[in-house]
């Protein structure tokens, strides 16, 4: 994924996103949440439309230049969608693996804790 152009207005970077997508070009348009969030809590509001597949991003610079360049590898519309649900399904096992790492330390630690507490108690009573 690389970064093709950074925008102040959301709405400028959706409709080029769209655009391009009409032309067959897969991109993905980033800091949506901190653009609605607005300056004063975020920081300046920028978003980014990145060009998703390297093979793409030289398609993507000439028809950003030029809105009448003939695209050499597009995607049909169909491609988009699957590409879609793969990266939200790998996105979703990939949190799904990182909680449960996370919630298994958590446990192994309360469990030293529980087991040092316990450890205490028979040792101050002896």
């Amino acid at each position: 994924m690389r970064l093709l152009a950074q925008f102040e207005d959301i709405n400028e970077a959706e409709e080029l996103a769209w655009k391009f997508r009409e032309r067959g070009v897969f991109t993905f348009v980033s800091g949506k949440g901190s653009y609605h969030l607005g300056a004063m809590r975020a920081g300046p509001r920028k978003v980014c439309l990145w060009v998703v597949l390297e093979k793409q991003f030289d398609d993507a610079e000439k028809l950003l230049k030029n809105e009448n360049y003939t695209v050499m590898q597009p995607l049909s519309e169909q491609e988009m969608v699957l590409l879609e649900k793969e990266t939200k399904k790998a996105v979703s096992e990939q949190a799904s693996r990182l909680y449960s790492k996370v919630a298994t330390k958590i446990m192994i630690a309360l469990l030293v804790s529980l087991l040092a507490f316990v450890g205490y108690q028979v040792f101050n009573t002896l």
